[in-house]
Parts: C-alpha cells; sequence; structure tokens
C-alpha cells in the first residue's frame, strides 16, 4: 500500500519508524526541504517529497498528516486533487474532523492521537473516525495503524483526554524511570544497568496488563503477599501523594472525563507498555526520552511540572527504600 506522511518532525518520524518495522509498504513522506528530514529519509529508506503537488500526484492510498495545527488547514487545501478513495488520516491536535470535511468532502476522514512509541510499534493510538467511513476505508486505515501499537477507538470527544494519557504520559513514564534509576544507583547498580532494569519492569509491567486484561488493582495484589517488602513500598508511595501526583498530571485520569474503565485501564497499560519497549530498544536515558515529548510550553510540560511539584520523584525513591529496607 502506498501511504504518505506529511510533515517528518517527531511524531511524523516516529510513524515513518514505525511503518518502515513492517517491509510492506511504499512509504512516502513530505517535508519542506530540512537537511534533517533529507539526512533520514536517507538512511530509513523513504521517498521524500517536497510540496503537496508532488503527493497528490503519487495517488497514494492513504495520507496521514502529522504538521502543527497552525497550518494543517492551509496543507489540506493543498491536497484537494487527491482522488476520492484516498483515505485522511489526520494527526494534528486540535483540527476537527468537520474542520477537514469541509476542505475533503468526499474522502474518508479518521483523526487520530498517536504516541511517540509508534517508532517501536508499541504505540498507543486514539482513534475517531469520519461519519463515512465504510469497511473498504476501515481496512486501509487499521492496515496503517494496527501495526503501530494498540488502537483505542474513541468518539472525537474524547480524544483529548486520550492524547493526555497517552501522549503525555510516556514523558511520566519517563521521570518513574529516572527516579527508579536514581534508586538503584543508590544502591550501587551502575546507571546504565539501573535504566535498564527499571525500563523492562515498566515494559513487562505494561505488557502483562494488556495481554492478561486484569484491573491495576489485581496485578498489584499478585505482587504484595502480607507483610512483605512490596507493600512496604506501596505504603510510601500512599504516604507520599503518589496517587494524586500522577492524577494531578493527567488531569484526573480517563475516568473523570468520559472513558469507562476498561478503556482507561488498557489505555494506561499500553502507554507504560510502549514507554518502557522504547526506552528498551533505543537506550536512550529517561531524560532524553521525556525531552522528545515535552515541547515548550506544551501541555506535557505543564503535567512534569505537577508531578515535580506534588513530590512524585522523592515519593518513587523513598518506595524502593522501604522496600529495600
Amino acid at each position: 500500500m502506498k501511504i504518505a506522511v506529511i510533515g517528518v518532525g517527531q511524531m511524523g518520524s516516529a510513524i515513518i519508524k514505525g511503518l518502515l518495522n513492517q517491509h510492506e509498504d511504499d512509504i512516502i513522506g513530505m517535508n519542506p526541504v530540512n537537511p534533517r528530514v533529507s539526512k533520514f529519509a536517507q538512511e530509513a529508506g523513504f521517498r521524500l517529497v517536497n510540496s503537496s503537488e508532488e503527493v497528490v500526484s503519487k495517488k497514494p492510498a492513504v495520507v496521514v498528516i502529522t504538521t502543527p495545527a497552525n497550518v494543517t488547514l492551509a496543507v489540506l487545501e493543498k491536497l484537494a486533487g487527491l482522488p476520492a478513495h484516498t483515505v485522511i488520516i489526520s494527526a494534528a491536535a486540535g483540527i476537527r474532523l468537520a474542520d477537514i470535511a469541509a476542505i475533503l468532502p468526499t474522502n474518508p476522514l479518521a483523526a487520530i492521537i498517536p504516541n511517540i512509541p509508534v517508532a517501536v510499534n508499541a504505540g498507543t493510538i486514539g482513534l475517531a473516525l469520519g461519519d463515512h467511513v465504510m469497511a473498504p476505508a476501515f481496512d486501509k486505515i487499521n492496515h496503517v495503524l494496527a501495526p503501530l501499537g494498540e488502537v483505542i477507538r474513541v468518539p472525537e470527544s474524547q480524544l483529548s483526554i486520550v492524547g493526555t494519557i497517552g501522549g503525555c504520559g510516556p514523558a511520566f513514564v519517563d521521570i518513574l524511570m529516572d527516579a527508579l534509576g536514581d534508586a538503584g544507583v543508590k544502591y550501587g547498580l551502575n546507571r546504565s544497568t539501573a535504566y535498564r532494569l527499571a525500563a523492562s519492569m515498566v515494559n513487562g509491567s505494561g505488557k502483562l496488563a494488556l495481554q492478561t486484561g486484569l484491573t491495576p488493582a489485581q496485578l498489584r495484589d499478585q505482587v504484595t503477599s502480607p507483610g512483605g517488602t512490596t507493600i512496604r513500598g506501596v505504603e510510601a508511595l500512599e504516604k507520599n501523594g503518589f496517587r494524586y501526583a500522577v492524577m494531578d498530571a493527567l488531569g484526573d485520569a480517563g475516568v473523570k472525563y468520559g472513558l469507562n474503565r476498561s478503556t482507561a485501564y488498557r489505555l494506561a497499560a499500553s502507554m507504560v507498555n510502549g514507554s518502557g519497549k522504547l526506552a528498551l530498544q533505543t537506550g536512550l536515558t529517561p531524560a532524553q526520552l521525556r525531552d522528545q515529548v515535552t515541547s515548550p510550553g506544551g501541555t506535557t510540560i505543564r503535567g512534569v511540572e505537577a508531578l515535580e511539584k506534588n513530590g512524585f520523584r522523592y515519593a518513587v525513591m523513598d518506595a524502593v527504600n522501604k522496600a529495600n529496607g
């Protein structure tokens, strides 16, 4: 399948990496001339074009839009010559499906909120479908998104909270891994071993939650034996406001904003699993991973600030101290 990705920034690059990992599709990236993007295209092995007109001439089956919101509608206007069967998938935050339909009224439309772990095919992807997506178009959407990670279908009105948990959450997990790494170093592990240990634990915990379908409370109960070390660590987390810090950073989490409980749990598990897998496969430090998703003045850095303000990092290290002591 021929897939065009418009905008090869952080998210566009992550989506392209995830698609290329499958070795199945003809990937085209579109971006204004940029040496970084040109180097990435050459190294990764996909076709790069520099204009919307070139994308239209290629007649892709699916176009994925990852441009900044303030230029997205202008970009879409230049894609008006696409065939009516071309599916448009928008990852542009703040752009409604109705806004896109006003420009491309005959094309099947979908809106997504993905996160950076799509690069290692362990993403968390919120999906809302347009009004006229029939089976052939849905098959194309699924072909593109399913290999990138866990696809969670919600009404468009709930994409915002899905994006907050799935998109901002990795930065919060990165701080968790950073704090666990510090705790490991305190007790004698070298820094790289401590980070790898934390990443592996996070990846495994998320994967276990996804594959078993157990609630977080059920999973916790599996590893907290009466009078044991783990429950002492859990007590320290509660005493230090860990749960409140996380909920404050996530805007009181998914259920408050309309997600049903099972969807909220699945979303959280997918995000944790992907964050751990990304850390393991890239070898980047938690701080480097956090910096990939904290744009200046953005929503994620506000959540990070809330975590720090509420003592999240200390709560994690104190829990390790209590469990280890």
